[in-house]
């Protein structure tokens, strides 16, 4: 064969072996696609956009959350900043939960309470407060608790006086305790919440006598949220018919709580076609910020959700902002339905590459809720593939999220937005040859 008949030759191999190598590459990659494909389909599907509901209620602001995503369902002015009045105990009381997870101060310390905190001569009627005067000593938990079922204000002048450092005042101090919780469109002059002029010893000389401690729905609820993270039991405190405390030592003091004495004719009064009932969280009444109302709201499914609403009604309402805590609820509901996913819900296996089975089984480790409008499905995204090689029967193996896009309550704790995903199989790691055929061949 001559010179130029074996360059022909070589060519042409060459020409085939590219070929083929070309083939083998297309069809590696189709198959890679594929699989790809496969594993991120869910990743095709466009994320469900899910707005608030527009809340049509006679208020200044309202807000519905979710109480365990914190994903917001309704709104109106939500962001717009309005006079809180006693919801600002809340505040109050979030100084001294984070006091307590600390360990600066214990529940069962005696508070001696101080003169600006004695209201002692004013009318419960306007200005409420405990049989509690200058140098008496009240626990922590027994202030603490009267400011969420009498909205004592003296409780919590005198709970903020004791959280304040000698080289601070306590309006930077509960200033502090805001900014800790991004509420930084929000204003604060003193612990109880009264307008700055009928805050006695504790008014800011320096700000007018109009001045009143103003946040935003959403701010109320970020507060209220952080509140009920670290004391769950507020959830019950509200119901409570009694307040117990105990003065000096030795002087037990029962009397009616706020709720208490309204509770049963209040609550036989309200409506809801979706039998919701209400536990009264912490309320707000000044003539200035009209009937406001923090509240937890619960459908007979065990939904939980947490409410406010500012200017519900005059300050003297004992109904109205009850009703519509209920109605905003309702209104949510009529629109929006729950997609849950319970613990022990069955999912699509996962490839595990790196152990014996190929593949896991996987199933939902936690109950959440998220909520889409009626007749909306929602999908999962879920992870590409296990890493791990050595599988134990339910154990934590990675998260799923929804694939939603929704807004949620600012935070700042970790609140559990995503699906924890446990093995519903176990299996060994992988022999090499499995690993290389994988490999090959995913």
């Amino acid at each position: 064969m001559t010179s130029r008949g074996k360059i022909k030759n070589k060519n042409i191999k060459f020409r085939y072996v590219l070929w083929l190598t070309g083939l083998v590459a297309l069809i590696i990659v189709g198959h890679y696609g594929q699989v790809a494909f496969i594993r991120h389909g869910n990743l095709v599907q466009p994320d469900l956009v899910e707005k608030p509901t527009k809340l049509n209620v006679k208020a200044n602001s309202a807000l519905v959350v979710d109480c365990t995503t914190g994903q917001i369902l309704g709104e109106k002015n939500a962001d717009e900043q309005v006079k809180i009045a006693s919801q600002s105990k809340m505040l109050t009381a979030y100084g001294v939960l984070q006091a307590v997870k600390k360990g600066q101060i214990k529940w069962d310390d005696q508070v001696t309470i101080p003169a600006n905190a004695d209201l002692s001569k004013q009318q419960k009627e306007t200005f409420s407060h405990l049989e509690i005067r200058t140098g008496d000593r009240v626990s922590v938990r027994d202030l603490y608790t009267a400011m969420f079922t009498n909205s004592a204000n003296d409780a919590a002048f005198a709970l903020a006086t004791y959280l304040t450092p000698a080289n601070q005042t306590t309006q930077s101090v509960i200033q502090g305790w805001a900014k800790e919780l991004k509420l930084s469109k929000s204003e604060w002059y003193n612990a109880a919440g009264q307008q700055n002029g009928d805050a006695f010893d504790n008014r800011i000389k320096t700000a007018p006598v109009s001045a009143a401690n103003h946040a935003s729905a959403k701010e109320v609820a970020q507060i209220a949220s952080a509140d009920l993270d670290l004391d769950p039991t507020l959830k019950t405190l509200g119901q409570q018919p009694y307040l117990t405390y105990t003065k000096n030592g030795r002087i037990k003091t029962t009397i009616l709580t706020d709720f208490g004495q309204d509770n049963g004719q209040t609550a036989a009064q309200l409506k809801s076609p979706y039998n919701l009932s209400i536990v009264g969280l912490k309320t707000g009444s000044t003539p200035e910020s009209g009937a406001a109302l923090t509240a937890i709201v619960t459908d007979g499914q065990g939904h939980e959700f947490l409410t406010v609403i500012n200017g519900a009604g005059d300050y003297e309402d004992h109904v109205q902002r009850f009703q519509k805590s209920l109605d905003m609820v309702g209104q949510v509901l009529d629109e929006k339905q729950a997609r849950t996913y319970r613990k022990g819900e069955s999912l699509q296996a996962l490839p595990a590459p790196s152990t014996q089975a190929g593949k896991i089984a996987v199933h939902v480790a936690n109950n959440q809720t998220f909520w889409v409008k009626k007749g909306k499905s929602l999908a999962l995204k879920l992870p590409d593939h296990i890493t791990e090689s050595q599988i134990k029967k339910d154990e934590l193996i990675g998260t799923a999220e929804p694939k939603l896009r929704a807004e949620y309550l600012p935070s700042n704790t970790n609140r559990q937005q995503k699906i924890l995903l446990a093995s519903s199989q176990s299996s060994d790691p992988a022999n090499n040859w499995q690993k290389i055929l994988r490999f090959i061949w995913p």
